[in-house]
């Protein structure tokens, strides 16, 4: 069984003297680990928005490419429609093969670029809530549950 501490003895007086020391060296330990928390939350929302900022750039240049494709399709539809001038030569079927083939390569080019300029907005959305939170861990609004420093 504990000894009890008597009131008015130097152990006690020690013991109690020593409660606000204890209380400080609890307030810096967990006022430090939330900090910690917040560096390491602030580094993730950094290197996420550097991904997603990645992602961004290389959908854009996806685009770009597509849609350069789109336009040497089209040329080269618009080619094969001038060289046929006369009815017999649009219907011969070598060169609705060709154009058929064209035009179904140009849907497909078409799409593909539909699909990806679709992302492009939720990837602008992410990166704009990843900064927002990076800067509100910056001004210290958020603030981890457990690492509260009310007692």
């Amino acid at each position: 069984m504990p000894k009890l501490l008597t009131p008015g003895t130097i152990q006690s007086n020690k013991f109690l003297s020593e409660i606000p020391e204890k209380r400080a060296r609890i307030e810096a330990s967990i006022a430090f680990r939330n900090n910690t928390l917040e560096a390491q939350k602030r580094v993730n929302y950094q290197n996420e928005y550097d991904r997603m900022h990645g992602l961004k750039d290389l959908h854009n240049s996806l685009i770009r490419a597509k849609v350069g494709k789109e336009k040497t399709l089209n040329n080269t539809i618009d080619k094969v429609k001038s060289n046929n001038t006369g009815k017999q030569q649009i219907n011969k079927p070598q060169n609705l093969n060709i154009l058929k083939g064209l035009e179904i390569k140009l849907g497909k080019v078409s799409k593909e670029k539909n699909i990806i300029a679709q992302r492009v907005p939720v990837l602008e959305k992410r990166m704009k809530e990843l900064q927002t939170k990076t800067k509100l861990s910056l001004k210290g609004n958020e603030q981890h549950s457990i690492y509260k420093t009310n007692f």
